[in-house]
């Protein structure tokens, strides 16, 4: 069907002129503090590094600290720590792979000699653990064909005995070859949280003791259950329940045993920090114990002996109001003295209200007040109380 006419007024033209496209509005620009934070990437790998000699009569430790450390800084001076080990040999912890590259290129240590430098064999790596159970009919050489790319090195499977039967619980354990690890990992098309591992504490199996094995135990057996030798009765039949760690009423195999708890702790600050076993066990006590070591000092004892010193002084009366002297006498004569000049029958402008025999008057800035006052508080000899009685009694009539 032909287009109509146009309208009168129209524009007769714009049907030939091409149709304008509607101009887009500009969206509005994201606010510098609603921007989404971009993910840190850290290309920066730091390794540890093991510096020996190779002449075994001439360990490094024996040669001169300033010509060794001369020496390492003329390799490189990207050196953030250097740790030296019983055997004679330096622990270098080193900023980047490109820093490592030069070490473990060097044979002789300028001024040093030859020397030998390796990756040190479990500090530049670490483990975490997955929730995967889609890989349990998986070997754990595919699984570490598959994520090699992501650092992986090596994988175990964690197991349970159900039934007679080992099955896989669907947890696994991957080791990195990496400082840091990695929040996160893909295992195919799956987004996975890497959680990091901390292992157990050993415990043997024939001494029951926590920090070796069986393989290297030297001590003789003992029960599970009640410490005692294992040849007695078996586990069920014992009559107390002892643990061989901490001599407490649980067995020794008890996850809630203080000396396991202790140990695990110990074990973990060992794999955060990266460090020896001595430096974790320190570590344990400034962090869970800060007061130990200054629990029997010398100050915090001279301050307590200072605040019960302090304690006693407030608490103590003062000698000086409980034994009457030459003052206390001279006080009670200016007063009989005084009582003279009184008149022998008070008004009701001075007394306030009528006081029974022997208790404190109420006369305002009277002597009268002050020995009345003090009266059953002090310890008057008999002539002093009883000239004071006999005072107020005379006053009252």
């Amino acid at each position: 069907m032909a287009p109509g006419a146009t309208k009168l007024g129209d524009n007769r033209f714009s049907l030939l002129s091409p149709m304008m496209k509607k101009k887009r509005k500009k969206p509005n620009p994201i606010p510098l503090d609603q921007f989404p934070e971009l993910p840190v990437s850290n290309t920066d790998d730091p390794k540890f590094l093991v510096m020996s000699s190779l002449d075994d009569n001439k360990p490094l430790n024996s040669l001169s600290c300033f010509a060794t450390y001369k020496g390492i800084q003329a390799i490189s001076k990207e050196v953030s720590k250097v740790t030296e080990l019983r055997d004679g040999s330096l622990l270098l912890f080193v900023n980047n792979n490109k820093t490592a590259s030069k070490f473990l290129s060097a044979k002789i240590l300028p001024g040093g000699g030859h020397i030998n430098v390796k990756l040190h064999n479990t500090l530049n790596t670490v483990k975490g653990t997955i929730y995967a159970p889609f890989l349990n009919n998986l070997s754990e050489v595919d699984i570490v064909d598959g994520l090699k790319e992501q650092g992986v090195s090596a994988v175990h499977k964690f197991s349970r005995i159900a039934d007679g039967s080992r099955n896989p619980t669907g947890v696994v354990l991957l080791t990195f070859d990496k400082y840091k690890l990695p929040e996160r990992i893909d295992v195919a098309w799956r987004n996975l949280t890497v959680r990091p591992y901390y292992p157990n504490p050993m415990r043997c199996k024939q001494c029951q003791l926590i920090g070796h094995t069986a393989k290297y135990c030297r001590n003789s057996p003992s029960c599970v259950s009640c410490n005692l030798p294992s040849d007695h009765t078996p586990p069920t039949e014992c009559k107390r329940i002892m643990c061989a760690n901490c001599s407490g009423d649980h067995p020794a195999s008890s996850n809630t045993c203080p000396k396991y708890q202790q140990s695990k702790e110990i074990l973990k600050i060992k794999t955060i920090y990266k460090c020896s076993m001595r430096e974790a066990v320190t570590k344990y006590k400034i962090q869970f114990s800060p007061t130990t070591s200054n629990a029997n000092s010398f100050a915090s004892i001279a301050k307590i002996s200072n605040n019960t010193n302090q304690i006693n002084n407030e608490t103590t009366p003062n000698n000086k109001s409980n034994n009457p002297t030459k003052t206390n006498l001279t006080t009670t004569t200016d007063i009989n003295s005084s009582k003279q000049s009184l008149p022998s029958h008070p008004t009701s402008s001075s007394v306030t209200s009528p006081s029974p025999l022997f208790s404190p008057l109420s006369i305002s800035d009277s002597p009268l007040n002050i020995l009345s006052s003090s009266y059953h508080t002090l310890p008057h000899p008999l002539p002093l109380a009883r000239s004071s009685c006999i005072t107020q009694f005379s006053f009252l009539q």
